[in-house]
């Protein structure tokens, strides 16, 4: 009865770990990435306190710089754990997440959604720990959302929900994914 008992414990800590080790893996997989791409463009990527891209969505100040010749590239990381979820900004520098909760009823499948509460966007710092020499490189700040949802939507304040895509600017930042960042502020490559 024990080994039950510490069995379904068990179960359940892992279920419950699987969206941290999610994140914690794609984080790692970020960082791997950036340090390649920018050794092999000769740009810097400078870390702003250590273990810099564990950081939370709350903490109010960039994670990391990415210096080019003529450019600064301010990020700030933004990670969801689940998959499954809808990522919603709305028009005054707020979000929430819309979570499906799957159901199997004796006839059909159904998702319904449930929405978490509106939360307040914090204001970022994107100029912490900046140098002075980078003061003559054009900014440009960038929400890297890693690891991703499902879907990321925007809420005017009037109208219905738009999907959004990287490279879009909502609420005075620039939303991007990590794939879409590398290839389009790292790599410069436009894509059309």
């Amino acid at each position: 009865m024990l080994y039950v008992a510490l069995g379904i414990i068990a179960a359940a800590f892992i279920i419950f770990s699987l969206p941290f080790i999610r994140l914690l893996a794609k984080r790692i997989s970020l960082v791997t990435r950036l340090k390649r791409v920018c050794k092999a463009k000769g740009f810097s990527l400078v870390g702003v306190k250590p273990l810099w891209f564990l950081s939370p969505n709350s903490s109010k100040n960039c994670d990391f710089y990415i210096v080019k010749e003529y450019e600064i590239l301010c990020v700030k990381l933004f990670g969801l754990r689940r998959r499954d979820s809808t990522l919603v900004f709305t028009h005054n520098n707020r979000f929430f997440l819309r979570k499906y909760v799957k159901g199997l009823p004796p006839t059909i499948v159904y998702s319904s959604p449930i929405e978490t509460r509106i939360k307040a966007l914090p204001e970022y710092n994107f100029r912490y720990k900046y140098k002075l020499e980078w003061e003559l490189k054009k900014p440009t700040s960038v929400l890297l959302i890693n690891p991703v949802s499902a879907e990321i939507k925007y809420a005017p304040k009037t109208g219905g929900e738009r999907t959004i895509g990287s490279n879009e600017q909502i609420n005075n930042y620039e939303i991007a994914s990590l794939s879409r960042f590398i290839s389009f502020y790292v790599e410069d490559i436009v894509i059309l």
